[in-house]
This record gives C-alpha cells, sequence and structure tokens, in this order.
C-alpha cells in the first residue's frame, strides 16, 4: 500500500486566545491522524 503525503497543519494564535481554543482543534487533527492510518498529518501551532 502506498502511504499518504503527509499534511501539514498550522494554527495561528491572537492576543487574548485561550489555550483550549487552540489544543482543542490540533487535538483533533492529531486524534485524526492517528486513526487513520494512511494519512499523515502533521500539527503545530504560532504564536505570539
Amino acid at each position: 500500500m502506498v502511504q499518504a503525503p503527509t499534511r501539514t497543519i498550522c494554527m495561528l494564535t491572537y492576543a487574548g486566545a485561550q489555550s483550549l481554543d487552540i489544543s482543542g482543534p490540533v487535538e483533533v487533527f492529531a486524534l485524526a491522524s492517528r486513526q487513520a492510518e494512511e494519512d499523515r498529518i502533521d500539527t503545530w501551532s504560532y504564536g505570539h
């Protein structure tokens, strides 16, 4: 079986963002990556 390419997802943060605003969606993508063995999803976030 051919492995699917890794998908990169970037979460941009903003002033006043709560930790759950960022960690919630990132956790959903990470869980989806674990559930779909043929798909690979790389998640990262950036904020200041």
